[in-house]
C-alpha cells in the first residue's frame, strides 16, 4: 500500500491534535497538523512542502486570512491532492465559500467521525501509487 500524507490545518491546537491522533489511529500515521500562520501564501507554501494526498482545512483561522484563500492558493499552484473542508460552518456555507475550489467533502465540526468515509474514498486514489 502507498503512503497517504495527510495536512490538518486548524488555527485550533486541540482540534488539530485530536484530528490528527485520531487519523493515525485510522491507519494514517503520515498525518502532520500545520498551524496557519502569518498569510496565506506562507500556509500555502508550508501544506506543499509537506507534499501531502490529502489536506484538511478550517475555514475561519481567526486571521486576515482564510481557508478559502489557502485552498484558492493551492489549486493555482498545481495542487492536484484532495482537499477536505472540516469547519464550524454549515455545509450549505462552506459549498458557497469554497465552490470553485474543487473540494471532495464538506464536514461539520467537531464531528471528526464525519472525516472518515470521505478520507477513506480519497485514500483509494493513492494506494498503490
Amino acid at each position: 500500500m502507498g503512503t497517504i500524507r495527510i495536512v490538518v490545518v486548524d488555527d485550533e491546537a486541540m482540534i488539530r491534535t485530536v484530528v490528527v491522533r485520531k487519523l493515525a489511529l485510522w491507519g494514517y500515521p503520515e498525518t502532520v497538523g500545520i498551524v496557519p500562520e502569518m498569510s496565506s501564501e506562507h500556509t500555502a507554501q508550508l501544506i506543499l512542502d509537506a507534499a501531502p494526498n490529502i489536506v484538511v482545512i478550517d475555514h475561519d483561522f481567526g486571521l486576515d486570512f482564510t481557508g478559502v484563500n489557502v485552498a484558492e492558493l493551492l489549486r493555482q499552484e498545481g495542487f492536484e491532492g484532495d482537499i477536505i473542508v472540516f469547519s464550524s460552518h454549515s455545509v450549505e456555507a462552506q459549498k458557497a465559500l469554497f465552490g470553485p475550489y474543487e473540494i471532495l467533502a464538506y464536514v461539520v465540526k467537531p464531528d471528526s467521525q464525519g472525516l472518515r468515509e470521505p478520507l477513506e474514498r480519497a485514500a483509494e486514489k493513492y494506494i498503490g501509487r
